[in-house]
C-alpha cells in the first residue's frame, strides 16, 4: 500500500470516528456509533459493541395503519404479518423464523398508526446471515398466495383474541368517537371482512399495491448492532440494504381536525368490574419542539402523586387508586394530552368532583405552576438517566432507535429521549390553556352505566351525550391540593466507588436465622446499587387466609408509601413490595447516595402497624375485585395463571384469595403485621455502589424487622410429581378456546434441566410453524419453559377463536407424536449455551441474576456454569431417548383447557393424583 493509499484508508478511518463520536451518548457507553444515509436515501445507524452477545436489528418504516386505504381496514398490519412469510432469495416460509430460533435469537414486529416496526436478535456470530434473509422482507417478498388466506385468518384471530381486552375495547369506542375524516378513525388490526377477496379487488393486489407505495428505501430507518467493527457492519448493511427500492414514497395530504365538536362526554360498559374517568384534550403537533417537550412538562405536574397531588387527594377520600397522565406525539398534525384514573366504585358516584378538581389543578397550574426551578429539577433527572444510561436489551435498544431516527436530528437518535433544554414558559402556558373544558372528551367506564349503541367491531356498549355544565369544586378538596414541592430524592453524589477485591458477593453478617451478602463493584461504572431481601414467615406460609392477608398487608403499605416512593421513583429510585405463598420480598434499586434514606423510610413504615381504617376498606374491596376480575382474563393468561394452583403448593388461585380476604377484619390485619416476621428467616443481598460501612448498617436496620421465636415453622415448597395424563378444566368468560399441556421432565436434577431446555428450543420454532402458519390454529401459540422450583417442566400453548378444545388438544398430541428430533443436536445445544453465557448488560440486571442464585442456594454462583457442562454432555441419542420417554410418552402430562357453555364435554376431567412430592426449604 501506497503512503498516499495509507494516508486515504487513516483520513477515513478518522472521518468514521468523529463521526461515530458525533452521536451524542452517556458518560457509561462504551459503545461505538456511526449514522449514514444509503444513496437509496435509506437512513442507517449501525452500532458496534465488542462485548455484546446478542447481535441485533431493527428496520421501521413510517406507515401505518392510519395510512390504510379506505375499505381496507387492518392491511397495514396484514403486510407487517405477510413479510415473515417468504421471500424471493429465501422462499420458505418459516426459514427466517427457524434460523434465528436454531441460533439462540428472537424475532417480532408491531405495527403502530404511523410505524411498522421490524425487529430481532441472534447469537453474536450469526448477525451476517440474519441480517441477509431480514433485508430480503423489504427487497423482494413473496407475498405468496397460498399464505394470504391462512395469514389474514392469523389477522382476525388476533383481532378476537383481544375482543374482551378493556383498553381494546375502549379504544373502539373512542376510534367511533372521532372525526370520521381522520384516518385514526378506522379500525387499525384487521379481520376477515376487511381483508376479505372482493369481485375485481383481490387483497392479495391491494397488498401489493400498499408495499410498493410505502415501502421505499426513503420512508425506512435502519439500525444494526454487532460485535463487528464499524466498517464491518456497514459493509454488512450497504450490501444489502442499497437494495431496497429508492422510488419515493407516498406524500400525506393534510389531515382533518381529530374531532368534530367537543365538548363531549361518552359512557362505556367494560368486561371487568372496574371504573375508569379518562380525559382526552386534542393539542397541536409538538413535532418542532424535541427540546422543550411540552407534554413532558404538563405530564410532569398534572402526573404527579406526591404529597398534595390529584390521586393524593382522592385517595385521602377513598376515590381513586391510580393515575396517570402524559402526551402523544406521534402524530405529524397533532398530539393528544391524556389523563386517566382508575376509580373505586365511591369515586364513580363523585365523578363529578373528581373532574372538578382535575380541572382546579390545571388551573393552579397555569396560574401557579410553571416556573423555571420545575423544568430545571425535571430537565436534571433526565440529563441523569441520559448520563449513566446503562446497556439495555439488544433488542429493544435497536428498536427504540429506529422509531426515534424519524424524530430527532442524526446527533440526538440516543439523547433525544432524554433532551429537556429549552425552558419556554409561553409555550408551556399555551398548551396548557387548551387543557380546558371546551376542548375535552370525557370517557367514563363502570360496569352499570346506561348506554344505547354498541361499537362495530368490539361490540361495546356506550351512551354519548355533551357535557354537562362543570360544578363547583367541594373547598376541603381546593384547600387539600397543592402544586409538588422539589424531590428530595435527586442525587447529588454520584462519585463511583473504587472496586473491593471481591469479585463475588460474600456473606457480610450473619445473624440467627438471617444471612446477608454484599459486593461492592464498578464494573458497570454507574452510582446505582441493587439492594434485596426475602423474609421466608412461618404465618403466611401457614394457610390461605394468612397468604390473602399478606397481599392486603402488601397494598397497605404500598399504598401509604406511595408518595413517598413516587418522588423516589422520579429521581431514578425504585422499591417493589411482593407478597408470595411464603414470603415477603423487597427491592431497592437505582442510585445510591439517597438509597439508605429511602430504606429507611421504607422499614420505618414497615414496623410501624399504624393503618388507615378507611383505606383498610378501599384496599381490601379493590384486591378482591382484582382478583375476581381474574376469571375474565384472555383463556391462555387464565390457564397460565391456573397452572401452580394445581402442582405448586404452597400457592392459591385468585378466586379463593378473594373468597378468603371477604371476612378478614381491620383488627386481624394489625395483628399480622406485627405477627408475620416471628420465627422468620431473612435473607439479603446488597450489590452496587455502596460502602462496606453503609452496607452493614443498612442491613442491621433490616435486621430489626425479623423477631426470634423458637418453633415455628416455615412451610416447605414443594412440587406434585406428574406421572400419567390428567385433565383440569379452567372456567373462562370469552369467546377463544385454550389448552396449555404441562409435561414434567422426569427428576429435578441438573441433567433434565438441560435436556428439558435442549427440547424447548428444538421444538419452539416447528409447533408454531405448524399449529399457527400451517393449521391456522390461532394466533396465541409458543412453546414456554414453565421450571417450578428445580423442577423442569415444557408449556406447549394453543388458543383459537375458531377450534375447539378438543380440536386443539387432538392438534398438539399429534405434533408431539409426528415431531422427531434432529440427529444432530449441536447447533440447539450452543444456542442454549450462548443464552446462558449472555452477560448481564446493567448493574440492575448483574444484581438480579446474583440474587437468583442466592435464592437457589447457589452460594458458588456456579448454577449456569454448571448446567453448561451438562449440556455439553448431552449425547444426540441421549436426548432422542429422553424425547420419546418424556415428551412423547405421555407418563407426565397435564392438560389444562378452557371450559364455557361451548367447551363442556369435550374433555373428561380427570384431576391430578400426585405420585408424591419435589420438596425444598
Amino acid at each position: 500500500m501506497t503512503f498516499k493509499q495509507c494516508s486515504y484508508v487513516l483520513l477515513l478511518l478518522v472521518s468514521q470516528l468523529s463521526f461515530a463520536l458525533d452521536i451524542n451518548k452517556g458518560s457509561v457507553d462504551d459503545r461505538q456509533y456511526e449514522y449514514f444515509e444509503l444513496k437509496n436515501g435509506l437512513k442507517a445507524l449501525i452500532i458496534s459493541d465488542p462485548t455484546t452477545d446478542k447481535a441485533a436489528a431493527s428496520l421501521d418504516v413510517a406507515v401505518g395503519s392510519a395510512d390504510n386505504p379506505k375499505g381496507r381496514e387492518g392491511l397495514a398490519h396484514f403486510l407487517e404479518h405477510m413479510l415473515f412469510l417468504g421471500t424471493k432469495k429465501y422462499p420458505e416460509a418459516d426459514t427466517y423464523q427457524q434460523y434465528i430460533s436454531e441460533h439462540g435469537g428472537n424475532h417480532n414486529a408491531y405495527t403502530s398508526l404511523e410505524h411498522t416496526n421490524y425487529f430481532f436478535d441472534v447469537s453474536h456470530p450469526h448477525l451476517e446471515p440474519t441480517l441477509d434473509q431480514f433485508a430480503q422482507f423489504f427487497i423482494a417478498p413473496l407475498f405468496n398466495e397460498a399464505y394470504v388466506d391462512r395469514e389474514r385468518k392469523a389477522v382476525h384471530s388476533e383481532y378476537q383474541a383481544k375482543i374482551k381486552d378493556d383498553f381494546r375495547r375502549g379504544y373502539d369506542v373512542y376510534r367511533e368517537l372521532l372525526n370520521p375524516e381522520h384516518p385514526y378513525a378506522q379500525f387499525s388490526v384487521g379481520s376477515l371482512k376487511t381483508l376479505a377477496d372482493r369481485p375485481n379487488d383481490p387483497v392479495r393486489e391491494d397488498l401489493i399495491e400498499f408495499y410498493k407505495k410505502h415501502y421505499t428505501a426513503d420512508n425506512m430507518t435502519l439500525v444494526v448492532l454487532g460485535r463487528e467493527p464499524l466498517p464491518k457492519l456497514k459493509a454488512m448493511v450497504e450490501s444489502r440494504f442499497n437494495q431496497v427500492p429508492a422510488s419515493k414514497g407516498a406524500v400525506n395530504s393534510p389531515r382533518p381536525a381529530l374531532f368534530k365538536s367537543l365538548p363531549k362526554t361518552v359512557y362505556i360498559k367494560p368486561v371487568k368490574d372496574s371504573y375508569q374517568l379518562t380525559l382526552v384534550f386534542p393539542l397541536p403537533s409538538v413535532k418542532e419542539y424535541v427540546y422543550e417537550k411540552p407534554l413532558s412538562y404538563l405530564g410532569h405536574i398534572l402526573g404527579y402523586e406526591g404529597a398534595g397531588s390529584v390521586l393524593s387527594v382522592l385517595k385521602s377520600k377513598g376515590w381513586a387508586e391510580g393515575l396517570s397522565a402524559g402526551g402523544d406525539n406521534q402524530s405529524p398534525d397533532h398530539s393528544t394530552f391524556t389523563i386517566s384514573i382508575t376509580l373505586t366504585p365511591e369515586g364513580y358516584k363523585n365523578i363529578a368532583q373528581i373532574e372538578a378538581l382535575v380541572f382546579h389543578a390545571i388551573d393552579e397550574l397555569a396560574k401557579n405552576g410553571i416556573e423555571s426551578w420545575r423544568f430545571e429539577e425535571a430537565k436534571q433527572l433526565l440529563a441523569l438517566d441520559f448520563q449513566f444510561k446503562e446497556k439495555a436489551d439488544p433488542m429493544n435498544t435497536v428498536s427504540q432507535l429506529s422509531n426515534n431516527m424519524h424524530y430527532y436530528a442524526s446527533k440526538d437518535i440516543i439523547r433525544g429521549d432524554y433532551a429537556m433544554e429549552k425552558y419556554d414558559s409561553q409555550l408551556i402556558q399555551r398548551f396548557v390553556m387548551q387543557l380546558n373544558q371546551q376542548n375535552v372528551l370525557i370517557m367514563i367506564a363502570a360496569p352499570d352505566v346506561e348506554t344505547d349503541k354498541t361499537s362495530l367491531y368490539y361490540q361495546v356498549p356506550y351512551r354519548v351525550s355533551d357535557k354537562k355544565p362543570a360544578i363547583a369544586l367541594e373547598s376541603d378538596l381546593k384547600a387539600a391540593y397543592r402544586l409538588p414541592k422539589a424531590n428530595p430524592y435527586v442525587a447529588t453524589n454520584l462519585t463511583v466507588l473504587t472496586a473491593g477485591q471481591e469479585s463475588e458477593p460474600k456473606l457480610m453478617l450473619q445473624l440467627s436465622g438471617q444471612d446477608f451478602w454484599y459486593l461492592q463493584n464498578d464494573q458497570f461504572k454507574v452510582p446505582r446499587a441493587f439492594l434485596a431481601s426475602r423474609i421466608k414467615s412461618p404465618l403466611i406460609s401457614s394457610d390461605l387466609r394468612s397468604a390473602a392477608i399478606a397481599s392486603l398487608w402488601e397494598a397497605m403499605i404500598d399504598d401509604s408509601l406511595n408518595e413517598t416512593l413516587y418522588d423516589a421513583s422520579l429521581a431514578g429510585l425504585s422499591v417493589t413490595l411482593d407478597a408470595t405463598s411464603r414470603s415477603i420480598d423487597l427491592t431497592v434499586s437505582g442510585y445510591s447516595d439517597k438509597m439508605p434514606l429511602l430504606l429507611s423510610e421504607v422499614l420505618k413504615q414497615i414496623q410501624s402497624h399504624d393503618f388507615d381504617k378507611a383505606r383498610f376498606v378501599t384496599l381490601k374491596e379493590e384486591l378482591i375485585r382484582s382478583w375476581n376480575n381474574t376469571r375474565k382474563q384472555t383463556p391462555f393468561r387464565r390457564l397460565f395463571r391456573h397452572l401452580p394452583t394445581v402442582v405448586y403448593s404452597p400457592y392459591w388461585g385468585a378466586e379463593d384469595m378473594a373468597q378468603a380476604l371477604e371476612n378478614v377484619s381491620f383488627e386481624e390485619l394489625v395483628g399480622f403485621s406485627k405477627a408475620w416476621t416471628k420465627g422468620a428467616h431473612q435473607e439479603g443481598l446488597l450489590y452496587g455502589n455502596i460502602s462496606s460501612d453503609a452496607a452493614k448498617q443498612m442491613f442491621r436496620d433490616m435486621s430489626s424487622l425479623v423477631i426470634s421465636e423458637e418453633g415455628l415453622q416455615i412451610q416447605q415448597a414443594s412440587v406434585a410429581k406428574v406421572s400419567g395424563q390428567y385433565y383440569e378444566p379452567v372456567s373462562v368468560s370469552h369467546t377463544d378456546q385454550a389448552v396449555v399441556l404441562y409435561i414434567q421432565a422426569k427428576k429435578d436434577e441438573l441433567r433434565d434441566m438441560a435436556k428439558m431446555m435442549l427440547i424447548k428450543q428444538i421444538i419452539e420454532a416447528p409447533f408454531y410453524s405448524s399449529l399457527r402458519t400451517e393449521q391456522q390454529l390461532g394466533y396465541i401459540v409458543f412453546a414456554a419453559q414453565f421450571d417450578l422450583k428445580e423442577v423442569p417442566a415444557i408449556a406447549l400453548v394453543v388458543q383459537s377463536p375458531a377450534a375447539d378444545v378438543k380440536q386443539l388438544q387432538t392438534a398438539v398430541e399429534t405434533f408431539i407424536r409426528k415431531f422427531q428430533l434432529p440427529s444432530s443436536i449441536d447447533t440447539f445445544r450452543e444456542a442454549v449455551i450462548s443464552s446462558l453465557n449472555e452477560k448481564p448488560k446493567s448493574l440492575l440486571e448483574q444484581g438480579q441474576d446474583y440474587w437468583s442464585s442466592i435464592l437457589r442456594d447457589d452460594n458458588n454462583f456456579g448454577y449456569r456454569q454448571a448446567l453448561i457442562e451438562q449440556l455439553r454432555a448431552i449425547t444426540d441419542k441421549e436426548l432422542i431417548d429422553y424425547y420419546q420417554s418424556t415428551i412423547q410418552s405421555s407418563s407426565s402430562q397435564l392438560w389444562l383447557y378452557s371450559q364455557t357453555e361451548k367447551g363442556e364435554g369435550l374433555i373428561s376431567p380427570k384431576p391430578l393424583k400426585a405420585d408424591g412430592y419435589y420438596r425444598y426449604p
